[in-house]
């Protein structure tokens, strides 16, 4: 089985600090009108589960509740040191840290990527063609590993004529 996962980020630029909102991550179709008298489009639901005084029970596992707010005075936020070792691709690397609350005080980080030969090429020196076909986030402080995906090889390598 092969699970292939799709990552998006959405920054909602018009939001107002100090208010409460609520994002739900939906998927759709368009339906089928062409089929016999017609298939409705369709959803799944995003559950946002209240009480009696409208205070949150319970979300479903798509809902995210968000207030946004200012950084507290004095707040130094964390910062990214780029350690090229070992490098033979020519592609560009520019990391954004998207969840700066996960991150623990005085803790290194390591991001790396898996790579896998797809062709050779003879004659050159470093005559070979390489794919990323992993990522991983790494805590060097703790020594455990964060994140992990491992991208599948179907979908490393796409031949445009």
């Amino acid at each position: 089985m092969v699970i292939i996962r799709i990552n998006h980020i959405f920054v909602d630029n018009t939001v107002q600090n100090g208010r409460t909102y609520y994002y739900a991550v939906v998927a759709y179709d368009y339906g089928a009108p062409d089929i016999g008298p017609g298939i409705s489009p369709s959803e799944n639901n995003a559950i946002i589960e209240l009480d009696e005084y409208e205070n949150i029970r319970s979300i479903g596992k798509n809902v995210a509740i968000v207030v946004p707010h200012q950084p507290a005075a004095g707040y130094i936020p964390p910062t990214v040191e780029m350690e090229e070792t070992d490098l033979f691709g020519s592609g560009t690397i520019t990391p954004v840290i998207r969840a700066q609350g996960s991150l623990k005080e005085g803790h290194s980080y390591a991001v790396t990527f898996g790579v896998d030969t797809i062709a050779t090429v003879g004659g050159y020196e470093y005559g070979f063609q390489y794919v990323t076909d992993e990522v991983m986030v790494y805590d060097e402080t703790d020594s455990t590993i964060l994140f992990i995906q491992k991208i599948p090889p179907n979908t490393l390598v796409q031949f445009d004529p």
